[in-house]
């Protein structure tokens, strides 16, 4: 599952090498968890993949179910990765054989978006993983910049 809102910029030789095993992976998202660290910080869900029948997605469906037969509104936006971090605390091996794909990474491109597009930044930025998470309400100033990340985007990728 990738969310709308994905630019996919393709495999760099760089980012092939650990960005492949996300796509043949039994379970992945990305995470918050910094480099190196082992303490856990949760993860993303607008990019998922999985095999049929993940034994953790079809818990957290059904946790999701349960929720929605007893109330008829979300009572936090972040619900989805609410419930993962309980099953964090129930598998957690299970989640640490995860491929590791830092989230940070992925949102990094989201903050620049305005920013006059520098060639150099932008190999840097795409050397790094071939998903970025973007937004579905970009600023209007940014929209009517010039020469931004933003129409980087727009006049290569659409």
């Amino acid at each position: 599952m990738i969310d709308s809102t994905v630019l996919c910029t393709g495999f760099t030789p760089k980012n092939e090498e650990y960005t492949r095993p996300y796509l043949d992976a039994d379970l992945f998202f990305f995470q918050y968890t910094p480099p190196g660290s082992n303490q856990w910080r949760g993860i993303s869900n607008w990019f998922i993949t999985a095999c049929s029948n993940n034994e953790l997605l079809l818990v957290l469906r059904d946790m999701l179910y349960a929720y929605w037969k007893d109330y008829d509104c979300m009572i936090h936006y972040y619900i989805f990765h609410l419930f993962f971090n309980m099953l964090y605390e129930i598998y957690p091996k299970k989640i640490a054989a995860m491929p590791y794909g830092y989230s940070m990474n992925s949102i990094t491109l989201i903050y620049h978006l305005g920013e006059t597009f520098n060639k150099q930044k932008w190999d840097n930025f795409i050397s790094k993983v071939c998903f970025h998470k973007l937004l579905f309400d970009v600023k209007s100033k940014v929209i009517k910049g010039e020469n931004n990340y933003y129409h980087h985007i727009i006049e290569s990728y659409l």
